[in-house]
């Protein structure tokens, strides 16, 4: 194929975002044409990625040659229902970390042992031979650095730092991206200290638990 929808889900997270556009790029680098869409806006904290910019929440209206869904989940969070019904022939390719009952695409990708659908993109365009430039992989390790709680959770596996080892060595930073997307804005402070007034323990559990009204955010 020549031109590809790339999506991934509402309210899009680090993982979200860095796996698109690491796609998006090795594509460009082909020569393909590629379509970044998500029907939410990009948050803030990740519009320093280069390409970040580029996602749209209009969809094409013309049929592309296949649609990649990105970290979904659950299809319905992709957005794009009434697309696969004017165009039901595309194909659509799923590469995702979650683990899903229903079978929604013609190809799927999915390994819930991976720290994150960034981490899938890497082993796949390695595995093609895909082109891998210095802004796909900064998009990458964003995402696996995101989703893997800045190396912090149980789905950092050895390869998932392989492949942070070997984004790295493309140029990128995990310091410049901790910066960017792990900060707290001192708008946050009052609703911290509201969480903190109304923590609760459960003694028989040892559970301790807060809340948030829509009213207090």
């Amino acid at each position: 194929g020549n031109t590809f929808l790339i999506t991934t889900h509402e309210a899009p997270d680090g993982d979200a975002i860095g796996s698109s556009l690491g796609l998006y790029f090795a594509l460009e680098e082909m020569g393909k044409t590629p379509y970044l869409f998500c029907k939410d806006e990009i948050p803030a904290q990740f519009l320093f990625l280069q390409g970040a910019k580029n996602f749209r929440r209009e969809l094409p209206r013309e049929a592309v040659d296949a649609i990649f869904g990105l970290d979904y989940g659950s299809i319905r969070r992709l957005g794009i229902d009434e697309y696969r019904n004017v165009f039901p022939q595309i194909p659509l390719i799923t590469i995702d970390h979650h683990l899903r009952h229903i079978p929604e695409g013609t190809l799927e990708v999915i390994d819930s042992e991976a720290s994150s659908t960034s981490e899938l993109i890497y082993q796949f365009l390695l595995f093609c031979g895909l082109p891998l430039s210095r802004q796909a992989a900064s998009a990458l390790l964003t995402g696996i650095f995101t989703d893997s709680g800045g190396f912090r959770h149980v789905c950092t596996t050895p390869a998932t730092l392989e492949a942070v080892s070997n984004l790295l060595l493309r140029g990128c930073s995990t310091s410049h991206i901790a910066r960017k997307t792990f900060h707290y804005s001192p708008d946050l402070l009052p609703a911290f200290g509201k969480i903190l007034c109304r923590i609760a323990l459960d003694e028989q559990s040892g559970m301790a638990s807060s809340w948030l009204s829509y009213k207090d955010i």
